[in-house]
């Protein structure tokens, strides 16, 4: 097989005749820069993801397929990057060219997306094992959940989200913890000693008590959040099915 940084795939999204406002939408992508190729979820459309060092640090090419040939369609590119040829057509849509037998052009036929400057290009979680080190300050984009009533729950889904404003009224409530489970499969905790954060503030008028769900164990169990006081709970996986909290700095 020829090196892959001097074979190119050829994308061309515009329809019309070629000129020289439409050309600038057409692609040439080094081979080299294939970083994923899936289906679409619901959709009949093969994607080809490339490393990017144009305006985004990432580019989709979608090629929309006829039905139920999504496993023949990436066959198909395998063979023509084996083939050794040194451009392929992923998709004309000018001259219906494609290296793809099964494009459906009486659709979309091929679209090209860039990515968005300073966004990364994963979706999903990224997992990153052993020590890391950063320069500058982490950034985290965080949600309020908002519970006015004397006693509530710590959801996962708002452990999730990062804060809990608690209005604290009538007497002296109760913030119970989800359970194990649900902090695990919610929270992604996939791994024992993984954890997450949540930012408690009672901003109520009552002492509030934290009280533990199935499976959870408090660390600090009996601990109090006075009004107008604040807490950290730190939500930790310690094996399969349990989760310890921990609170700090009430």
């Amino acid at each position: 097989m020829s090196n892959l940084k001097q074979r190119f795939f050829y994308a061309n999204p515009d329809s019309t005749p070629a000129t020289a406002s439409s050309e600038q939408f057409a692609r040439s992508l080094p081979v080299s820069n294939l970083i994923a190729m899936y289906l679409a979820e619901n959709v009949n459309a093969l994607v080809l993801s490339f490393e990017d060092s144009g305006t985004g640090d990432h580019l989709k090419v979608a090629i929309q397929l006829l039905a139920n040939k999504g496993k023949e369609s990436m066959e198909e590119v395998v063979r023509a990057i084996n083939s050794g040829q040194s451009t392929m057509i992923l998709g004309d849509q000018q001259t219906k060219e494609s290296i793809i037998s099964h494009v459906n052009w009486s659709g979309v036929g091929i679209t090209i997306s860039q990515g968005t400057p300073g966004t990364f290009a994963l979706d999903g979680k990224l997992t990153v094992a052993g020590s890391s080190k950063f320069t500058g300050r982490i950034i985290e984009t965080l949600a309020v959940v908002n519970i006015d009533a004397q006693n509530g729950t710590l959801l996962a889904s708002t452990v999730l989200s990062g804060i809990l404003q608690h209005t604290s009224a009538t007497g002296g409530g109760t913030l119970t913890t989800d359970t194990a489970a649900n902090y695990i499969n919610g929270l992604s905790l996939t791994a024992d000693n993984m954890s997450v954060k949540c930012y408690y503030i009672n901003d109520g008028d009552q002492t509030v008590t934290i009280a533990a769900g199935t499976g959870v164990t408090l660390q600090d169990a009996g601990q109090t959040i006075a009004e107008n006081e604040s807490a950290i709970l730190l939500v930790r996986r310690t094996n399969a099915t349990n989760v310890k909290v921990y609170i700090l700095g009430a």
